[in-house]
């Protein structure tokens, strides 16, 4: 009789310990994959828009300086100076 209380369906009661250690290991970590995943996707999304908008506004102040550049060589001939663009 008692080797029947340590036996299920035909393992010994340490095998399943072990089957229910791995089980509960393997959700822990499904869980804790699950969650990493949806943040770092978050995070990753956050970063792309971040970098989106640092781009536009790059280009608009390269805009506005390539804009008061000219603007800057257009005065310095009316008032007869003769610069180059690109002396620096």
């Amino acid at each position: 009789m008692g080797d029947t209380i340590n036996l299920f369906l035909g393992l010994p009661q340490f095998m399943w310990e072990g089957i229910f250690n791995i089980i509960t290991a393997l959700g822990a970590g499904l869980i804790i994959a699950f969650v990493t995943t949806f943040y770092l996707k978050k995070k990753d999304e956050i970063t792309r828009v971040a970098g989106v908008i640092l781009e536009k506004r790059v280009n608009s102040e390269k805009e506005i300086l390539d804009f008061l550049e000219d603007l800057s060589f257009h005065r310095q001939i009316n008032n007869g100076l003769v610069y180059s663009k690109h002396m620096n």
